[in-house]
């Protein structure tokens, strides 16, 4: 009774350091300038004692409210491509990323337009692109003529496009990674679902994620999970 009577105490002074915590977090002011306020008392012995738990919590809340993005590297990449067009330019980009791995809505309605005319056989430059998005009524999506021609001032080198490339798709896994984690932790509180089941499909989701990442090819999630449909029809149906 006397450990569990501890716990709820400690449990209530947590949640009350945290209230506390947000307040000064939101007011620019951190937890230990509270506790300094009640200097040579037994409360700023207590608030000092959780003022960096509850701080750090604070701010763990705010970093994960914000999915990791490059938005520079975004448009560099973009950017590269509109500046100097080339087929090995292309190429050099698509062994990374694909239109799902831009963070940025616009970005994917871009990176979709110029391949778009590649496919065609038409050159890509701005007029081009934004022609194409004007047919295809995506130009509003994309940010205007204004941002498209934007990214070409966005742009340190093309010749470092690759390494462009590569923070948009570390970034597009870290963000399948959070989708992952977060859809392991909705299952685990899932009491319907087999736990056997859960691990094994959070086996998966990683391995996926890590076998990707090696090849330098990340798959959209949406063809990831389709393939895995596809193969338990496959076993079910060859039973």
């Amino acid at each position: 009774m006397g450990s569990r009577l501890w716990h709820r105490t400690w449990c209530i002074l947590f949640i009350a350091a945290l209230c506390i915590a947000l307040l000064y977090w939101f007011g620019d002011r951190p937890l230990s300038e509270f506790a300094h306020g009640y200097k040579d008392t037994a409360i700023h012995a207590w608030a000092k004692h959780v003022s960096l738990l509850a701080d750090s919590a604070v701010q763990g809340v705010a970093r994960d409210a914000i999915p990791p993005y490059r938005d520079e590297a975004e448009s560099a990449t973009l950017g590269a491509l509109l500046l100097n067009f080339s087929v090995d330019l292309l190429d050099e980009v698509q062994q990374h990323i694909r239109p799902d791995d831009f963070f940025k809505g616009a970005h994917q309605v871009i990176f979709r337009g110029i391949n778009a005319l590649h496919e065609k056989g038409e050159g890509v430059d701005i007029l081009t692109l934004t022609g194409e998005l004007q047919a295809s009524g995506e130009l509003e999506k994309a940010g205007g003529t204004a941002y498209i021609a934007s990214l070409t001032s966005r742009v340190p080198t093309t010749a470092n496009v690759g390494f462009y490339a590569k923070q948009v798709q570390e970034a597009s896994i870290r963000r399948l990674l959070l989708n992952a984690a977060h859809k392991m932790i909705a299952d685990a509180h899932d009491d319907s679902q087999e736990t056997r089941a859960i691990i094994e499909d959070a086996e998966k989701s990683i391995f996926d994620l890590n076998d990707n990442q090696s090849r330098g090819e990340l798959k959209p999630s949406r063809e990831v999970i389709q393939k895995t449909i596809e193969n338990i029809e496959k076993r079910y149906h060859t039973k």
